[in-house]
């Protein structure tokens, strides 16, 4: 009675890999095995912003790998993919703007990304004098899930502040000047545009 035999393959650039086993040999020693490698897939997609304009420039990641920047109206493309599930993030200046996990069986999945809604928060620093606190630190906190933050600003000769690209949601805003500190809680509830 002859032995059963495995034989394994892998792809040379792509990694897919594949196993089958049979047997027994046959006569002279010869048995055929077939091995299937699994079919790639792709993703591809186009990248809105919250009021569904297309936006190029904006860097798409697979699984936090090398990023490919849309273009062409919004676009953006992955191939060559083994089946399983991958996570798709979408920044816009080094921010998580977008999110998604998508499936992969073979074939090529149509997956677009909407940005988060963003806006600017503006404010005005005093002293207890009520003059300008010429130039404080400000920092404010995005408390918007997965999309928050930090971001910093200094006041302007005015006592003025402004934060741009802060996801819509609630936030807060401390202002340092010296050894004080004052602190504010806001919601932004309107986006640029």
């Amino acid at each position: 009675a002859g032995s059963q035999v495995t034989a394994t393959a892998t792809h040379p650039t792509n990694g897919g890999s594949g196993e089958t086993s049979g047997g027994p040999l046959g006569p002279a020693g010869h048995l055929d095995l077939t091995i299937t490698l699994p079919r790639l897939g792709a993703i591809q997609g186009v990248v809105y912003d919250s009021k569904h304009v297309a936006v190029d420039g904006v860097e798409v990641r697979l699984n936090n790998g090398s990023p490919v920047t849309t273009r062409d109206g919004g676009q953006f493309a992955f191939e060559g993919l083994l089946p399983g599930s991958y996570g798709l993030k979408a920044y816009v200046n080094e921010r998580l703007r977008a999110s998604a996990s998508v499936p992969v069986e073979g074939i090529t999945v149509l997956k677009d990304l909407e940005l988060v809604a963003v806006g600017t928060v503006m404010g005005t620093v005093t002293l207890p004098s009520n003059g300008p606190a010429v130039g404080a630190s400000i920092r404010l906190v995005s408390q918007t899930p997965s999309f928050g933050g930090t971001f910093d600003a200094t006041t302007d000769g005015d006592g003025i502040y402004q934060v741009a690209g802060v996801p819509i949601g609630d936030f807060d805003v401390t202002a340092t000047l010296g050894t004080g500190s004052r602190q504010a809680s806001g919601v932004m509830a309107v986006a640029d545009g």
